[in-house]
């Protein structure tokens, strides 16, 4: 939980698997997938022309050309592995947001029922796909320039604040981010953002209706995945996006 201050526990070794086939989704499950955002221009290309116009006017608002294309390839992945699980073309599904800008799908044919979130960061990207139950993912690559002190006095709770203090060096960075990708999940799952919920006291009291998990993602990351209800069977997928 994101108040607990002992130090956290991380999934271990996680068997990234690569289908052979769509992986079924029944009613219990969490789809993770990962995927590589480094590929080819030519490749890159055809994922962009499954984008829908507004995708490709966000695209454009990027003001750095890495950070189009990396959005441009995240949303290009989305439409795949979503026409996997929809047996639809990508560019046919309709994406739409929430208040708070969460993607989702267009409520038409039962496909409401098909839940997902995105993050990237750093040339990797994570997908988390249920059915019938929110769910949130956040990736962050663990950077050395952060200011943890101030981060955490705005956004972290005093017990996460008190308990940073006591650690130092690469361990404290860890740990920050962990907290970090926690909370994101957390508010991303619930569809708010930040602005939802700044001190996070109102998510912690509905603890209960969810399901915290952190995702072993190597040293140079934190990840963490929030979904709806309890005990969720979560499996882990890797998209064989390269060339």
């Amino acid at each position: 939980m994101l108040q607990q201050c002992s130090l956290p526990k991380v999934s271990q070794f996680i068997p990234w698997l690569a289908p052979h086939q769509v992986p079924e989704l029944k009613r219990n499950d969490v789809h993770v997938w990962r995927a590589s955002l480094e590929m080819t221009s030519m490749k890159m290309e055809i994922l962009e022309h499954s984008l829908a116009v507004d995708e490709l006017k966000r695209a454009e608002r990027f003001h750095f050309p890495k950070d189009k294309n990396n959005f441009i390839i995240a949303r290009g992945l989305l439409r795949i592995i979503l026409g996997k699980y929809l047996n639809m073309n990508p560019g046919d599904i309709r994406l739409s947001c929430g208040p708070y800008g969460k993607p989702e799908l267009a409520v038409e044919d039962g496909m409401e029922l098909l839940r997902f979130n995105v993050s990237h960061s750093h040339g990797t990207a994570l997908y988390a796909v249920t059915l019938e139950r929110e769910v949130g993912i956040d990736l962050e690559y663990i950077c050395s320039d952060i200011t943890v002190e101030e981060i955490a006095g705005q956004f972290f709770s005093p017990g996460e604040g008190a308990f940073l203090k006591t650690l130092s060096g690469d361990v404290r960075k860890k740990i920050f981010f962990m907290f970090w990708t926690r909370r994101e999940a957390l508010l991303k799952a619930r569809g708010t953002g930040l602005a939802g919920d700044p001190e996070m006291d109102g998510g912690l009291r509905e603890a209960a209706l969810w399901t915290l998990k952190d995702l072993d993602m190597g040293q140079d990351y934190a990840a963490a995945l929030a979904v709806e209800g309890r005990n969720p069977h979560v499996s882990f997928w890797q998209l064989e996006n390269k060339g």
